[in-house]
């Protein structure tokens, strides 16, 4: 509250630069804002003249006044109120109030003092001091000035400067926050959406969706792959032993294989008319020699049904080899991606924490701007105030100090004036000096006049000096009685230390 920037607010916005003074029976009054018949408004200050000037004007109506110069061609020139005038100053004008009219015909002193001056001079004045220094957090405010009501408003428009900075500050502090939190927004609004453009880009390249769900169908696939390719497997062995028997030079001697797992039902009946022949044949080989032409006929059936058995082992056994190479492919790509998986989920994890912690500031910045703003709509001075400003009673000593004052002054200066004086004489002056600075005695004291005659007696006749002739009397009787009732040594002598002191007027006297 002391500093000189916050004094130096109030003082221009109060305009306190500017002091008005009326004569009033010889007696100048101060006057201050509603009782001032005019308010001083500058309006540009002339920078290369000295800040303090004195502005002296005679108010002739309600309209005009004139202003006092030192211009001999313009002497007391008249302006009218809220017109701009030209100074050496600069260029001001005066705004009527509503007293105007009581100072008609009066002269107005208007004091230009120098705000630095007056920024001093308030600083100065000005006491702010903790109430208890202990506990309190309450100060008081204290100003000296002359009128009261200009100290009043001084101490109140300081104090709502002082809570109006505060805010002001508190409001730049939160405005600078705010500020902050909408740039590192911006900032991690674009570093999030590249995250998670990120993780949309990873699981369009990888095909991933939920690792979990994608891991679980990626076994199942492999699982189904590897059962049909075992099944396959088995109708190549069930092929292969079909194969084998019908290629058997002498098939009484082979054990007819197995057609369950066999999904042509063609071979199934090709293999079992084969067989079937081949019993056949057989039982006849029991009863009829081989070379019998009775054999031709079965001859004949067996070798027709082996071709075509042997045809569609060739074609079944061809797509179940295209069909096992295709398994054996998929199974791969599906061992493949079940390895891959992990690394994958690995990275997209990766991937998805860095989204995860930028989502999760970027929501905490959101909510703490929220507060911020809150509180930036609602800020408000931790100052409070206790009591408006004034004016103390002045007290019975302090409205005698003048007086006392001055009764000591007119004692203190006289007195000291004597004392120097004494002081710095370089001559005796009066008796006492001699009898301060030497331990003889005095007998009587004798005036410096001039005469006309040597016989001091003789000038009373000419109206001379009695008291000198009185001082020589005096003077007589004293040395009379110098010794006492002494009968003898009653000798007096006349000394001085240069000639012409006056010894030759003394021996008369004696004589």
């Amino acid at each position: 509250m002391q500093s000189r920037r916050l004094i130096e607010m109030v003082i221009n916005d109060l305009k306190l630069w500017a002091s008005y003074k009326v004569e009033v029976n010889h007696l100048t009054e101060n006057l201050y804002k509603d009782e001032s018949p005019v308010e001083f408004i500058l309006l540009h200050r002339n920078p290369n003249v000295k800040p303090s000037q004195k502005v002296t004007i005679t108010i002739e109506n309600s309209t005009n006044f004139t202003l006092k110069t030192s211009d001999p061609e313009n002497s007391n020139p008249e302006y009218s109120f809220s017109s701009p005038i030209s100074t050496t100053l600069g260029t001001w004008q005066l705004a009527p109030t509503a007293s105007l009219n009581r100072f008609i015909g009066k002269t107005i002193v208007i004091n230009i003092d120098d705000p630095k001056s007056v920024v001093d001079v308030y600083q100065q004045n000005l006491i702010v001091e903790l109430k208890d220094k202990l506990e309190s957090s309450a100060v008081d405010i204290t100003l000296k000035d002359q009128i009261p009501q200009r100290g009043q408003d001084f101490i109140n428009y300081l104090i709502t400067l002082y809570n109006k900075n505060e805010v002001l500050e508190k409001n730049r502090k939160t405005k600078s926050t705010l500020d902050f939190i909408d740039q590192r927004l911006d900032s991690l609004a674009i570093e999030l959406n590249s995250a998670e453009k990120s993780v949309e880009d990873y699981r369009r390249t990888h095909g991933l969706t939920d690792v979990t769900l994608q891991s679980q169908s990626y076994i199942q696939s492999a699982q189904a792959n590897e059962g049909r390719l075992n099944e396959v497997n088995i109708q190549l062995k069930v092929i292969n032993d079909v194969e084998a028997y019908i290629n058997a030079p002498n098939v009484s001697d082979k054990t007819v294989p197995t057609t369950l797992n066999i999904g042509d039902q063609n071979l199934v009946a090709l293999v079992q008319s084969y067989t079937d022949q081949q019993r056949e044949r057989a039982r006849m080989l029991a009863t009829t020699p081989e070379m019998n032409p009775a054999f031709e006929p079965i001859n004949r059936q067996i070798a027709s049904t082996r071709a075509a058995i042997k045809e569609n082992v060739n074609n079944i056994k061809s797509s179940l080899q295209v069909t096992r190479k295709e398994l054996l492919t998929v199974g791969s790509r599906f061992r493949s991606s079940i390895e891959s998986l992990p690394g994958e989920d690995r990275e997209l994890t990766a991937l998805r924490r860095i989204q995860a912690s930028k989502e999760s500031l970027y929501n905490v910045l959101l909510q703490k701007r929220e507060e911020t703003a809150l509180s930036y709509a609602s800020t408000l001075s931790s100052a409070r105030l206790v009591d408006m400003a004034y004016v103390l009673p002045l007290k019975a000593t302090k409205a005698l100090i003048p007086f006392i004052a001055a009764m000591i002054l007119g004692l203190l200066i006289p007195a000291g004036i004597i004392y120097l004086r004494d002081t710095i004489k370089n001559h005796v002056t009066s008796r006492r000096t001699i009898e301060k600075l030497l331990p003889t005695a005095i007998s009587g004291e004798i005036e410096e006049a001039r005469l006309r005659s040597q016989i001091v007696t003789d000038d009373i006749n000419e109206k001379m000096n009695f008291t000198l002739v009185e001082q020589f009397r005096s003077l007589r009787t004293q040395l009379y009685y110098l010794h006492d009732t002494e009968s003898k040594g009653r000798v007096t002598l006349m000394a001085s230390s240069v000639a012409g002191e006056g010894k030759a007027l003394l021996l008369p006297i004696w004589v």
